[in-house]
């Protein structure tokens, strides 16, 4: 599974508690929001992962990514109008706070890793602006597992 690919399901996950959190529970083919919530704002996003975590290895330019597929999100959604700007009604702010990187399955020799267990951790905070008031806080963790290729001809 590639970084991209992670990322964007990472991203799915962020805009969908986003979502749930601001406009609460139910069915309806409408908005569930406030009328007078129309824009928001999503700054880059955090990086407090410790570098000294052990199984951190550093991707430049994670935080922005993420923030960038997070604002895609938004857009394709269309509920609300992303806007780069201090007027926004609502705001949306992330840290990256965990990469953990966790062996899980080996092969017969028992020292080579097979699949790996990759998980994000994200503090996502949503709040309204003008009234100054948190919508949502939350914890996220987005989990994928990945093979890692192994070379038949040796």
């Amino acid at each position: 599974m590639t970084h991209r690919l992670k990322v964007n399901i990472l991203l799915f996950c962020i805009l969908q508690i986003a979502l749930y959190g601001i406009a609460g529970c139910g069915y309806t083919t409408g908005s569930l929001l406030p009328e007078r919530l129309k824009t928001i704002t999503i700054p880059i996003f955090k990086n407090s992962i410790s570098p000294n975590s052990l199984a951190y290895q550093y991707h430049p330019g994670l935080e922005a990514d993420i923030t960038r597929e997070t604002i895609d999100r938004f857009l394709f959604d269309g509920t609300l109008k992303v806007i780069e700007s201090e007027d926004a009604d609502l705001v949306l702010r992330g840290e990256l706070i965990d990469y953990i990187k966790d062996p899980l399955t080996y092969a017969q020799d028992s020292k080579t890793v097979t699949e790996y267990r990759l998980s994000l951790v994200v503090n996502a905070t949503c709040y309204d602006a003008s009234e100054g008031d948190f919508r949502w806080k939350q914890k996220i963790i987005g989990k994928w597992n990945y093979f890692v290729g192994v070379d038949e001809s040796v």
